[in-house]
């Protein structure tokens, strides 16, 4: 569970790890979700499409015949991409990773369905992350919940070192 500052460049990496993972462990599947089925679509088109392109490794892997926005298949692995809005987008996808994208603009119970198709997994891979928006609601009711981790920074005025607070800080 990560909270964030928007823009700095979090789904980007979390992108490049389920790629790798994709293509290292055979068969890799994951459930990429996003608050709309459409916002999954244009990241799919924009992030995860520019990096395969990129590789001429995930290039030689990916199967043309399954390689579409919703889904992206990488040798015998499977990438879904999934709106967390509907309850109708956690259809039946065995998983081995649920990742959940702007976790506070999605329906949490949706999230938790997707989070439903880990139960047979060797892996039970989740990240959550995202943007706070309100305090105990969604990324941050999560967080409240798990061992927590923070970071310090070093002031670049005074080189104190504090922890930072989300909505002091950032």
């Amino acid at each position: 569970v990560v909270i964030k500052p928007s823009q700095i460049g979090a789904s980007e990496m979390i992108a490049r790890m389920i790629l790798a993972r994709a293509a290292i462990i055979q068969p890799y599947s994951c459930i990429y979700t996003m608050p709309s089925a459409k916002s999954s679509q244009d990241f799919c088109k924009s992030r995860i499409s520019p990096i395969v392109d990129e590789s001429p490794y995930l290039r030689e892997l990916v199967d043309n015949n399954n390689d579409s926005v919703s889904m992206k298949k990488i040798g015998h692995s499977l990438i879904h991409f999934k709106g967390a809005f509907k309850d109708a987008q956690a259809i039946s996808v065995p998983a081995d990773a649920v990742i959940a994208d702007e976790y506070s603009y999605a329906d949490t119970t949706v999230v938790k369905q997707f989070q439903s198709r880990l139960t047979h997994s060797h892996y039970k891979h989740t990240i959550y992350f995202s943007t706070p928006l309100l305090p105990n609601f969604g990324i941050d009711a999560e967080f409240q919940e798990t061992r927590k981790h923070y970071r310090m920074c070093k002031c670049n005025h005074c080189g104190e070192w504090f922890w930072p607070q989300f909505l002091e800080h950032c």
